[in-house]
């Protein structure tokens, strides 16, 4: 694993589609996220992948793919904009996509009373 510091701009993951802000935004709070962020800034590294060559324009110019924490990217983003420099831990693409399944079971796993 990697740690560095990249702009936002480097990152891509869902946070960059309106269809995910629209079907997260009532079930995901925020407004808490964006408080916290501001008072104590980022806490723990977005969890990121390198992107390898792709033919897919929308990916071309990313350098990062996120695999835990479009959440605080879409919040950091919007409150500093796309050259706001953020700590990531660089995993491979193996690691980020078994991280990213195993946060899916965990969900999908929780009771709703």
């Amino acid at each position: 694993m990697i740690n560095k510091k990249v702009p936002i701009k480097e990152l891509y993951g869902v946070f960059r589609y309106n269809e995910w802000i629209n079907e997260v935004k009532n079930s995901y709070d925020f407004d808490w996220l964006r408080k916290n962020l501001k008072e104590k800034g980022l806490l723990e590294p977005l969890v990121c992948f390198e992107l390898k060559e792709s033919k897919l324009s929308t990916i071309k110019k990313f350098k990062y793919q996120i695999s835990n924490g479009n959440h605080r990217a879409y919040i950091l983003k919007e409150l500093y904009g796309e050259d706001y420099e953020i700590k990531i831990c660089i995993v491979s693409e193996e690691q980020g996509e078994s991280l990213a399944l195993n946060r899916l079971r965990r969900i999908s796993q929780t009771k709703y009373e």
